[in-house]
Order: C-alpha cells, then sequence, then structure tokens
C-alpha cells in the first residue's frame, strides 16, 4: 500500500514538473529546437541552396476546377523561387520569386494574377520576412537571427492534427499591412506545421457626403507542412498545401494547391542569373 502511494505521489510530482517546463519555456528555446530540428547548425550552414522537385495539383470551388503538374522550389540566402506548370489555359503556371529582396510575381494572362499570386503580391511581407514555404526554403525566417528585423512571441497551445502546437506570432516591421501572421510548431518535435495569414475588415458606416456602406471582408491564406523527411541529415516536409479562402460582399473563394516532393538537391551549380523569371 505505501509503495502504490508513494508510486502515485512521484506521478503527481513528475506530471507537475513536465507542466511548469512547459510553461517556462521561452520563444528563444522555441526557435533553437526548430531550427535543430531541420539539421545540426554544421550542416544547416553547409547549404548554400536548395533545389526541390515533386509535383503539383490545383483546385477551386465555385467555378469547380481541377489540374496538376511539376513543381520546383529552389532557394538560397537571397532568393526564392517558386516553379508550377498546371495543365490549364486559364491557369499554366504559378511563378512565385521573391530575388534581392525584390517580388516577382508574373502575371498568369495579360494583366492577370492568379489568386494566390494577387494575395501574396498584396501582401509583400510574406515574401519579403521569409515566411511563404516555411522550411523549405533558405529564407525561412526563423534562420535569420533577427526575424527579418520583425518581433516574433510565444501566444499559447492549439491542437493540430490532434497533436498540441505551440503558436507564435510574428509582427514584421515597417508594414502597414492589417495582416494577423501565426505560425504553429509541433511540441515534441517541433516541426514547422503550420502558418495563417488572416485580414478581416468588418467593414463600416459611410461618412457624410458618402452613400451607403463601405462592406467587410475575410481573407485567410493556410499553409501546412506534413510528411517530413530526411535527405543527408536535412529535414524537411515532403508534403505541402496552400489554402487560400475568403468571402466579402461578392461571395466567397477557396483554392487549394498541394505540392508533393520526390527529389531534394543540395549546393546545386546554379547559373549566373539563374533566379529570374
Amino acid at each position: 500500500m505505501l509503495a502504490k502511494r508513494l508510486f502515485f505521489f512521484v506521478f503527481l510530482i513528475s506530471l507537475f514538473v513536465l507542466s511548469l517546463n512547459a510553461q517556462d519555456l521561452k520563444i528563444e528555446e522555441v526557435v533553437a529546437k526548430h531550427t535543430d530540428s531541420i539539421g545540426k547548425s554544421d550542416k544547416r550552414k553547409e547549404l548554400k541552396n536548395m533545389l526541390l522537385l515533386g509535383t503539383s495539383e490545383f483546385s477551386s470551388k465555385l467555378p469547380e476546377r481541377k489540374s496538376a503538374g511539376k513543381v520546383a522550389i529552389v532557394s538560397d540566402a537571397a532568393n526564392l523561387m517558386v516553379l508550377s506548370s498546371f495543365a490549364a489555359d486559364s491557369y499554366p503556371f504559378e511563378k512565385i520569386g521573391i530575388f534581392d529582396s525584390k517580388l516577382n510575381i508574373p502575371f498568369i494572362n495579360p494583366g492577370v494574377r492568379s489568386p494566390l499570386g494577387d494575395f501574396l503580391w498584396e501582401h509583400p511581407s510574406i515574401l519579403k520576412s521569409g515566411l511563404f514555404s516555411g522550411s523549405m526554403s533558405l529564407q525561412w525566417l526563423l534562420l535569420d537571427s533577427n526575424f527579418k528585423n520583425g518581433k516574433i512571441k510565444l501566444a499559447g497551445n492549439k491542437k493540430i492534427d490532434g497533436r498540441k502546437a505551440h503558436i507564435v506570432d510574428y509582427y514584421p516591421q515597417g508594414t502597414s499591412e492589417s495582416l494577423k501572421i501565426r505560425l504553429y510548431f509541433d511540441s515534441e518535435t517541433f516541426q514547422h506545421v503550420r502558418s495563417e495569414y488572416r485580414e478581416e475588415y468588418t467593414g463600416k458606416e459611410a461618412t457624410f457626403g458618402q452613400l451607403g456602406q463601405v462592406n467587410g471582408y475575410v481573407m485567410q491564406l493556410i499553409e501546412t507542412y506534413k510528411d517530413y523527411k530526411t535527405y543527408d541529415d536535412i529535414t524537411l516536409p515532403s508534403n505541402y498545401t496552400v489554402k487560400y479562402m475568403g468571402s466579402s460582399s461578392k461571395g466567397t473563394w477557396e483554392y487549394d494547391w498541394t505540392f508533393k516532393l520526390n527529389e531534394v538537391k543540395f549546393n546545386q551549380p546554379l547559373k549566373e542569373g539563374f533566379f529570374n523569371f
């Protein structure tokens, strides 16, 4: 009987210590554990560029459309290129780039960008802060010790696909965007599992001299990272999805992109001027 009571007491103490440690976790520890989940410091320092290849799928609702193709995600310390093909005349490709701090998102048809390209163009901090595509890019925000001169802070926990995740809020420096940015990291592996970008405008009554009402809208972009695999001691997600959805007075929309990697290469001999559309 005494042994059972002692065991129960030790069990309660261990739960208390685990809870205390979880509460005492600092943002610096989350960042350090996350970057270590990608690879050891010396291995990360060896990376000059990354070339990720795979397949791409696109689907939308209202109108309902589907198409597929291939994707290449290429990056180095100063550049990120996401190039995807789709078997559709109205949406032949997706080209997203930031080259030496300059956004490059070409039109998919004369004068028209894709819904994803348009959202990123209107919210440049997502690319300029090294957020888009997460750790699949050497531009990744948390690989920069200054966080691209922005600020990050812990904001509690949340279940993502049934697993506990740490929430990290990010505040870009010098931007007037009304965009709320949240990053999620698995509490056990510290791998990056999701990024959320949300902009909401509730609308307001018209001022004197104006007619009607300014309508509100909600826009949300969600990046999800799954199925992590290790390539030459570097661990990256092999399944990357992007969901863009929203609603306004003009209706609702929902678009989905799925990228599945089947080949990863490091330190390739890229030609001068490679990062250019």
